[in-house]
């Protein structure tokens, strides 16, 4: 009678798992939930594979017709019919190639936590140099969530760091010791971030290439509602670019934090974000220019759509960026 009950279990079984493959992320963990799963290798093979579902061409040729082509090291892979090359779940992400997938969701959680570079080397049982390499898959990943667009009343405003060559060695000028400060706001010695915010919570943020109104334009374009009114502290860069836009723009007079004739223009929330951001940045004692981008990308998740997110969620934005928080 047991044995009979094993075999019949077992022929159960062998009728769910192949519609385990039609269900959605969220069922899936729901499943794993009840199930008790809590091995984190297994949480993230599950959420790389649901990602890969939504695949829909060949990443090296991006021909339309791919098929299943078994399995390695838990990780569905596919052939492209087109192509004939092989590829998985990871292939063209930020984590493609990246082993310890059993640490992945705890290093979700130090993302989440901004622990440094040594607490999360900590928090791994990995070297620093395993824990800073990892950490710019991880917000390289988060930099291509800047997808708001502004509405209502919109606010501009740059703030600017020392350029920083910290890690290889400046060409064009000596090195600086323990950070000091730079001697003009040119573009050699200074980088302009850029950060625009609405009264909705969308933000969009940027390292500036320079410091003219072009390269304002190619953060911006696309990036604000028609109806859109633009608050400015008079910068010529900002001011140039809401010339060519042609959005409507109120311009703080100097000393100001409102626009005089209307106090509800003005630019305290992004003033607010510049503050904050400024203080986040000091917890890593200097950042170097070339990574800024990622940094200003990982603060925006933060304070946005990953504020409240649970760590399987932040690695299905690191692997998928874009798609719904869950």
């Amino acid at each position: 009678m047991y044995i009979r009950r094993i075999l019949g279990m077992k022929s159960i079984l062998l009728q769910i798992l192949p519609l385990l493959s039609m269900l959605s992320l969220e069922e899936k963990m729901l499943i794993a939930k009840e199930l008790n799963i809590s091995n984190d290798f297994d949480n993230s093979i599950l959420i790389s594979d649901a990602v890969s579902e939504n695949r829909e061409e060949c990443p090296h040729c991006h021909g339309k017709h791919i098929v299943k082509w078994g399995k390695r090291s838990g990780i569905q892979r596919y052939r492209c019919r087109e192509c004939g090359r092989t590829f998985n779940s990871l292939t063209g992400t930020t984590l493609a190639h990246l082993h310890k997938k059993s640490s992945w969701l705890r290093m979700c959680e130090a993302m989440a936590e901004t622990l440094t570079v040594r607490e999360t080397a900590k928090k791994l049982g990995v070297c620093v140099h395993t824990a800073f390499s990892w950490r710019h898959r991880w917000i390289k990943g988060f930099a291509a969530h800047d997808n708001d667009k502004l509405n209502e009343i919109g606010e501009l405003d740059e703030m600017y760091f020392p350029r920083s060559f910290k890690g290889s060695v400046p060409v064009n000028r000596k090195s600086r010791h323990r950070g000091g400060c730079s001697k003009s706001a040119s573009n050699e010695d200074q980088v302009g971030v850029l950060f625009a915010v609405d009264r909705q919570g969308h933000e969009v943020g940027a390292v500036l290439k320079d410091h003219k109104s072009a390269s304002v334009r190619a953060v911006m374009d696309g990036r604000l509602e028609n109806s859109c009114v633009l608050c400015l502290d008079g910068g010529s860069a900002l001011i140039g670019y809401a010339l060519k836009s042609g959005h409507e723009f109120k311009v703080t007079a100097p000393g100001r934090y409102v626009f005089t004739p209307d106090p509800h223009y003005h630019i305290q929330t992004v003033n607010a974000c510049h503050s904050d951001f400024r203080t986040w940045m000091m917890k890593f004692h200097g950042v170097a220019t070339k990574y800024l981008k990622n940094y200003v990308g990982w603060k925006r998740c933060l304070q946005t759509m990953l504020r409240d997110a649970t760590p399987m969620a932040w690695l299905r934005n690191c692997i998928a960026p874009g798609q719904p928080v869950v």
